[in-house]
């Protein structure tokens, strides 16, 4: 069933979180590395508040106000099904290798619409492994091996998907 003519919802409609691509570019000599990722999460974007104690021009009397302090980039995690493609631990041992400006590449996460097109990009700046996990390894265990890897960065965008810029278009 169709929506009626004008009643639209493209555009509106939540995006699913499980329907997300990770691209990772940039690294050093290391691959870029693109693919599909179990979860990314810790997405933030922090302000601190900075008191600004003043007086009040017209009654004299104390006052103290709100004012932006710096923003506050955050950590975000990536997990996978481990593989034998060892992209990222190499991209990781960069850093421990004191290759820092090596290993500082550009993340780009987009989520896909409910046709599995890409609609909503989230851009991270500068970012480079500060963290590599690898799930416990138990005989009794039936589940998959999982890799982790906690990321830093100087600066993140959220925007709308653009295949002009996707392209290097116009």
């Amino acid at each position: 069933m169709s929506a009626p003519e004008g009643t639209s919802t493209q555009g509106r409609d939540p995006l699913q979180s499980f329907s997300f691509v990770v691209e990772i570019t940039g690294a050093g000599d290391t691959a870029p590395a693109k693919g599909f990722f179990r979860e990314f999460s810790g997405v933030t974007y922090e302000v601190s508040a900075v008191q600004y104690k003043t007086f009040n021009r017209s009654t004299g009397q104390p006052t103290t106000m709100q004012v932006a302090g710096r923003a506050d980039p955050g950590t975000v995690t990536l997990k996978r099904g481990m593989t034998p493609d060892l992209t990222l631990l190499h991209w990781a041992a960069l850093v421990t290798e004191g290759k820092l400006l090596d290993a500082r590449a550009t993340v780009t996460v987009t989520l896909q619409n409910r046709a599995y097109e890409p609609a909503v990009t989230i851009t991270l700046t500068n970012a480079w492994p500060s963290k590599f996990t690898m799930g416990s390894i138990n005989v009794e265990s039936n589940e998959v091996q999982v890799e982790e890897l906690t990321l830093v960065y100087e600066s993140m965008q959220i925007a709308k998907f653009s295949a002009a810029a996707a392209t290097g278009g116009a």
